[in-house]
C-alpha cells in the first residue's frame, strides 16, 4: 500500500527499502523490476517476456522513449550480469485513471521494445483466474520494492526488499476510498511489513506459489510508512483485470456510498436493524453483510463474525450480541466487479424485556393432544429462543405456525384432571416468561 505513490523516487533520490521485511535476492521474487521514466524510479511486475504491468501514475504523461525497464537486479544501482536494461515500446494506462492521487485504476501495461530473457533472476508472475475476487481474509500476502523504509528516510539504500503481511485482518478505515473498493485492496502497514515511497506500481501477491493480486498505488492516511493503510491497485476486479487482458473499454465497477444502519442509537437485543443501501451508480445488484465486532468504534483488529450475507437488509438481533458492536457492508455487483462499503457500528444494548404466553386451547382426542397458544414481548421481534410444552409429565413438540402463534403436539398421558403446562425463554434478554396453564378438555 503506497503512502503517496504519485512519489515515485528517481535513482538519484532517497531510497532505502520496503517498510520492515528483509533484504533478498531477486532469485526471490525474479517478477520484480524497475521502471525508470520521468517522474522517478518505480517498480513493475512482469507478466510475460514483452509486457510489465505497473502504476499508471508512475508513467503519467510519459513517452515510450523517456520510459526503461530493468529487470533481474537484487539493487537498483548496480546492475550485476543478471540484469536486463529494456526499453519501453508502448504505454497502455487504464482509462479509469485520473492523476488525483485516488488510488482506483491506478494501473498500467508497458510492451518492451524487446523480450525478456528468461532465467532465475527474471521470471513472470502468474495471475490469478479470472473472476478469483480479492483476496480472503486471512491470506497470506507478500510485498517488495526498492523504496524507502520511512518518508525522508537520510541515507540510501537501493536494495531489493520483501516483506510478508500477516494473516490479513479486517480493515474499516478505508473511508478514503470507499467508492472505490471494487478495484482497490486495502491492507495495514506496520514497522514489520508495509510499502513506502518509491514501491509504487510494485507486486502484492498471494500464496505459494504466488499470484498477483494487487499493484502499489499512491494513497495513504497517515503520515509514516510504517502507520499507513497501504492500497493496491485489485487486479482480480474485472474493471482491473480486463483492462491488462487487452480491454481498452472494460466494464466500469460501481461507485457509491452505503447509507445507515437504522435505529442508530438505542438498539436493544431482539430488535431490528435496517440497512440503508445508500446510493450507487451502474445498476448494480445490492446483497448486505451484517457484521459484528467487540462493542467499540476504535480500529478493529480482528476479522468480524459475518451475522447474515443475504439481498435482505434486516438483521434481527438477539441476546447473544449485546454489548457488542454491528455493521452493515452494503455489496453493490455489476460486470465491473463488487464495491463494498461499510455503515457505522451501532451498540447492541442489553434488553430486559420478558415474553408472555397465553394458551388458547388445549385438547385431547383419542391418545393425540394439541395445545395452541401464543407468546408476545415488547420491545422484540426475536421472538423466544426456547419453549417447553408438557401436558401431565409428558412432553410436547412444538411447532412455530406464524406470527405470534405456536402449537404443540404429542401423546395423551395417563390419568385424568391434565394441565397444559408453556414456558417460554427470549431470545433478546434471556428472561423467562411465567409459566402459563390450562386445563385439558
Amino acid at each position: 500500500m503506497a503512502v503517496t505513490g504519485a512519489l515515485c523516487l528517481s535513482l538519484s533520490a532517497n531510497a532505502g527499502a520496503i517498510v520492515g521485511g528483509e533484504v533478498a535476492p531477486i532469485e526471490r521474487v525474479p517478477w520484480q523490476v524497475v521502471v525508470s521514466g520521468p517522474s522517478g524510479a518505480c517498480g513493475g511486475s512482469i507478466l510475460d517476456a514483452n509486457r510489465v504491468l505497473t502504476a499508471a501514475h508512475c508513467v503519467f504523461r510519459a513517452t515510450p522513449a523517456t520510459v526503461k525497464v530493468i529487470a533481474g537486479t537484487s539493487n537498483r544501482s548496480v546492475f550485476p550480469a543478471s540484469a536486463q536494461q529494456v526499453g519501453v515500446a508502448g504505454i497502455r494506462s487504464h482509462p479509469g485513471f485520473v492523476e488525483t492521487g485516488q488510488p482506483f485504476d491506478d494501473v498500467a501495461v508497458l510492451t518492451l521494445a524487446r523480450p525478456l530473457v528468461m532465467g532465475p533472476a527474471v521470471q513472470p508472475i502468474a495471475l490469478p483466474p479470472a473472476g478469483a475476487g480479492q483476496p480472503l481474509a486471512g491470506a497470506v500476502l507478500t510485498a517488495s520494492g526498492y523504496g524507502v523504509q520511512q518518508r525522508r528516510q537520510p541515507a540510501p539504500d537501493n536494495q531489493l526488499r520483501v516483506a510478508t503481511f500477516p494473516p490479513r485482518v479486517w480493515v474499516q478505515t478505508c473511508m478514503f476510498v470507499d467508492k472505490h473498493m471494487a478495484v482497490v485492496v486495502c491492507v495495514p502497514n506496520s514497522p514489520q511489513a508495509g510499502t513506502c515511497e518509491g514501491d509504487s506500481g510494485g507486486p502484492l501477491t498471494m500464496g505459494s506459489p504466488p499470484v498477483l493480486v494487487g499493484v502499489v498505488t499512491g494513497a495513504a492516511e497517515f503520515s509514516s510508512c510504517d502507520e499507513t493503510i497501504g492500497t493496491y491497485a485489485d487486479v482480480t476486479a474485472p474493471e482491473v483485470r480486463q483492462f491488462i487482458d487487452g480491454n481498452d473499454a472494460p466494464p466500469r465497477a460501481p461507485r457509491g456510498d452505503a447509507g445507515g444502519l437504522k435505529p442508530g442509537v438505542g438498539l436493544q437485543a431482539g430488535m431490528a436493524a435496517t440497512c440503508d443501501a445508500g446510493s450507487w451508480d451502474g445498476s448494480p445488484q445490492i446483497t448486505y453483510d451484517f457484521v459484528a465486532l467487540p462493542g467499540s468504534n476504535e480500529f478493529p483488529t480482528v476479522e468480524p463474525e459475518v451475522l447474515q450475507s443475504s439481498p435482505s437488509p434486516r438483521l434481527v438481533t438477539t441476546k447473544r450480541l449485546t454489548g457488542r458492536m454491528i455493521a452493515c457492508v452494503v455489496k453493490a455487483t455489476n460486470a465491473g466487479g463488487t464495491a463494498k462499503d461499510e455503515t457505522f457500528g451501532v451498540d447492541v444494548e442489553r434488553s430486559r424485556t420478558r415474553p408472555r404466553v397465553r394458551i388458547t386451547s388445549a385438547r385431547c382426542g383419542g391418545r393425540r393432544c394439541t395445545v395452541r397458544f401464543t407468546i408476545v414481548e415488547k420491545r422484540s421481534v426475536a421472538g423466544p429462543s426456547r419453549v417447553s410444552a408438557r401436558i401431565g409429565k409428558r412432553k410436547l413438540r412444538v411447532r412455530h405456525v406464524r406470527g405470534a402463534r405456536y402449537t404443540a403436539t404429542g401423546s395423551r398421558p395417563r390419568g385424568g384432571g391434565l394441565r397444559a403446562r408453556v414456558r417460554a425463554v427470549s431470545a433478546a434478554s434471556g428472561h423467562s416468561s411465567r409459566t402459563a396453564t390450562r386445563a385439558v378438555r
